[in-house]
């Protein structure tokens, strides 16, 4: 079976320091704007963090978080297909399974976010009945989505992007990505660079004393380089990593200086072909934010293929 996860953390976050109930969808049929392990919190005070559907139900599911505070009891809701709310309908004509658990544990949320920081994903055990929330220790877990009294969602690690390069395309890439959500590093020989909302820039002044940060499956590694001087010394640290994608800006031409220093630096083929064979969804890009757009398509593709295990 599929394993359930999601990097969507924010009402979690919230949870850990706000008293309120968690909302956590728990099956789908048919169309669906939101994952199965979607996560929604709602505080005691109305404040909502995240999204369970395109915002039809969620009126309904705050007064129904209002109550399970004052009852103290988990409540299982399905809205659209199987119904029992002939009212509410969801407008994609689909079916959506609900759980609402007020006062989740906030010592275990806290524990769980902590992990996944130290970028280790996390298993969490959710009991529908007695509304418990659990750490699980191994995380590689296939979850048994049948079961309707117990539920595990994996906490994936923050999705974060490398972006190494100077000039347009490479601060409109890290603009976008970081707009999109992402944690984005900008590493750049430039001076005086503009700052750029939600970007932690870092210069390098020696790419050959620079410590390189590690990348994980969570990581993806983008190059945005007019010249090619420094290439192979940045992908010779990551092609032997298991990053979501290693991509390099520039037609396939410009590429056979650096994979030329590669082999002279004695890097694997098995390793070298890690590098992405294209750069981007759309072909031929002439200016910085198409290109932004090419590759921020092509990261979020990858990071997609990382949360099925």
């Amino acid at each position: 079976m599929k394993k359930i996860t999601t990097t969507l953390k924010e009402p979690l976050k919230y949870l850990a320091l706000n008293r309120g109930s968690l909302v956590l969808v728990t099956d789908t049929e048919g169309a669906s704007y939101r994952d199965i392990g979607t996560f929604m919190a709602i505080g005691v005070d109305g404040t909502r963090i995240g999204s369970v559907s395109s915002g039809c139900i969620e009126d309904d599911i705050a007064a129904h978080a209002e109550q399970a505070i004052v009852t103290g009891q988990t409540q299982t809701l399905r809205y659209g297909l199987g119904s029992p709310f002939f009212d509410l309908r969801l407008p994609c004509g689909g079916g959506l399974s609900i759980v609402v658990i007020p006062n989740p544990d906030e010592t275990v949320l806290a524990r769980a976010l902590h992990k996944t920081s130290d970028r280790i994903p996390v298993t969490l055990s959710f009991d529908f009945l007695t509304g418990e929330i659990n750490l699980v220790n191994e995380t590689l877990l296939v979850v048994n989505a049948s079961s309707m009294e117990t539920f595990k969602v994996t906490l994936l690690p923050d999705q974060v992007v490398y972006v190494f390069g100077q000039g347009a395309e490479a601060r409109s890439f890290a603009q976008l990505s970081s707009a999109a959500g992402y944690q984005v590093r900008l590493f750049t020989k430039e001076e005086n660079i503009e700052n750029i909302l939600g970007v932690k820039h870092i210069r390098i002044t020696d790419f050959d004393e620079f410590k390189f940060p590690e990348a994980d499956p969570w990581t993806a590694i983008c190059l945005f380089f007019h010249d090619h001087e420094n290439e192979a010394k940045i992908l010779s640290n990551y092609l032997g990593s298991i990053a979501a994608l290693i991509g390099v800006q520039g037609s396939q031409k410009s590429r056979g200086t650096p994979l030329m220093e590669l082999q002279r630096l004695g890097v694997s083929k098995t390793h070298i072909d890690k590098l992405s064979h294209k750069f981007g969804l759309i072909p031929k890009c002439r200016d910085p934010q198409t290109l932004a757009i090419s590759v921020l398509a092509h990261v979020a593709t990858a990071f997609d293929g990382q949360r099925v295990v």
